[in-house]
Formats: structure tokens, sequence, C-alpha cells
């Protein structure tokens, strides 16, 4: 199990609704961490790597919009549900999946200070999510369920399961099976572990970290 605990999360809950093509992605943007460089010798230019004051300032100001935008993206993502809705071919039958990511609204995640400090925040009320899954094969309905965290319950550690909540999910389609890679994390932060809902092409399913 790996675990993430740098508390920048750029944003899995920012979700559209879309419709992707048979093997749909989500992807979240790679955080670069600034280095410094030692610099030596006289010179009136601006070391390469060394920071002015006024770097420093405007470095400040970006840090501030990131986590701005990465809260107002959470909040939006509350209202916004995510939808995917495919047609596809696997061992000679033709397959519609249907998914809808949304929120519950349940006010069931109370994040404490100590993974909401970084935005200026004592607390921070978040909702759960599910996601309703929809299978036909040639027209007949194999699987309908809803996904919810509790489904991944023996992979989450405790503080997952007390702040986490179900991020929207990838869909790859492998071989005879249909994968549902979803980010198991606490809202604002990058603590979470990746988890996969397996769909084989009976409507059967299990779940593997």
């Amino acid at each position: 199990m790996k675990l993430m605990l740098f508390p920048v999360m750029a944003a899995c809950l920012a979700l559209a609704c879309n419709t992707p093509s048979n093997r749909p992605q989500i992807s979240g943007p790679a955080a670069d961490t600034p280095v410094r460089e030692v610099y030596a010798g006289k010179t009136t230019d601006t070391p390469h790597g060394v920071k002015t004051k006024h770097a420093e300032a405007d470095d400040s100001a970006d840090t501030e919009e990131n986590l701005d935008t990465v809260l107002h993206r959470t909040v939006a993502g509350f209202r916004q549900p995510y939808v995917v809705d495919t047609l596809f071919e696997m061992d000679g039958n033709t397959f519609q999946l249907h998914l809808k990511h949304y929120c519950l609204m349940d006010s069931a995640l109370r994040l404490p200070k100590t993974y909401t400090d970084i935005y200026k925040l004592d607390s921070f009320v978040a909702h759960n999510f599910a996601t309703q899954v929809k299978l036909d094969r040639d027209g007949k309905t194999i699987l309908a369920r809803t996904v919810y965290k509790k489904d991944f319950e023996k992979f989450l550690f405790p503080e997952l399961r007390e702040y986490a909540t179900l991020f929207a999910p990838s869909v790859k389609i492998v071989h005879d099976t249909i994968l549902l890679g979803y980010s198991i994390s606490i809202p604002l932060t990058d603590v979470g572990i990746g988890a996969t809902m397996v769909i084989d092409n009976k409507g059967g399913v299990h779940f593997i970290e």
C-alpha cells in the first residue's frame, strides 16, 4: 500500500460530465518542487536557481493561488456529477457501460485542522461520493449496482475510513475485464490509496488494491 503524504493535491474532485472513448483516462497533474542551486562568484546578474525576494514573493502568491484553486474545485465537485457512457465490443459481444459518479451531500467528512491548516482553515466539511454502475451485454443488463467507499474498506487505514472520499474512477478495458480505478483520498490533500473495481464479461465484480 502506497501512501502519499504531502498535503497539496491537485484535483481528482474536479469532476466534469464526459463521454469518453473505449478507454477513457483520468489523470492528475504532477507538482514540481523548486530546487535552489548554490552559486559562487562575483557578478551583478541573478544566479540561476537563486531566487530574489521578488521571485520568492511571486512563488508565495502562486502557492496561495494554487491552494485557492484546489479549494474551489473541491467545492465545485460537490455539485457536478461525472458521467461516462460508452459502447464497445469484447469477446464478440457488444457492451454498453454507463457510470454516474456523484456527491451524496451527506456532510459526513469533517476534516480537522491537521489537514486544512495549509488552507488557513480550522476545519473543512466534505461529503462522500458514490458511483452508479450499469453494464449491458448485447442489450441485456448484466450488472447494476452502486459503489461506495465501504466496498474498499478492507484496504483502508483508520484515517481514510474516517476522512477519505471516493474520487471519480478511471476506466480501462483490459482483455475480457473492465477496470474502474479509484483514488480513495482525503479531500484537499494527496493522502490516500489507489484501488480497483474489476468487472468481468459476465457482470461479476471483485475489488482489489
